[in-house]
């Protein structure tokens, strides 16, 4: 399943850069600021299964997770892998039968991550935003 994909019924495009089919929503939102670029990236999708599908969310981290309590349903941080991810932080999680993956890209001279292990306060704070408009 890919996560970003459409079902494509009753798909819309909008110039600022959001993509709804239906119920199910992914945008992208980038800033330059100094020839500097940060991009937040949330995707929101039904699972007609949640028990069954939201395996192959939680599979996008490709590494170890870090549950996070306070944030939907099974909500997980994916700590980073390798040092091509500097600078980027990733959230999935669920609130009910819809999943949603956060992405945050900051340039890693702009920011300087907690370890791996922990996710920042701006992500924290994005996640909570998204779970709770969710609920």
């Amino acid at each position: 399943m890919d996560p970003g994909a459409g079902k494509g019924v009753g798909t819309a495009m909008s110039p600022d850069q959001v993509r709804s089919d239906r119920f199910d929503v992914s945008c992208e939102f980038t800033r330059n600021v100094d020839n500097r670029t940060y991009s937040l990236g949330i995707v929101v999708k039904t699972m007609s299964d949640a028990v069954r599908d939201f395996g192959s969310f939680l599979n996008l981290c490709g590494g170890s997770t870090v549950a996070l309590k306070g944030v939907g349903n099974e909500a997980v941080h994916c700590a980073l892998r390798d040092a091509s991810q500097e600078g980027e932080e990733k959230v999935i999680g669920r609130v009910r039968d819809r999943a949603f993956v956060l992405t945050i890209h900051r340039e890693v001279k702009t920011h300087n991550p907690p370890s791996g292990q922990e996710l920042s306060d701006e992500a924290r704070n994005v996640a909570e935003q998204v779970a709770g408009s969710l609920f």
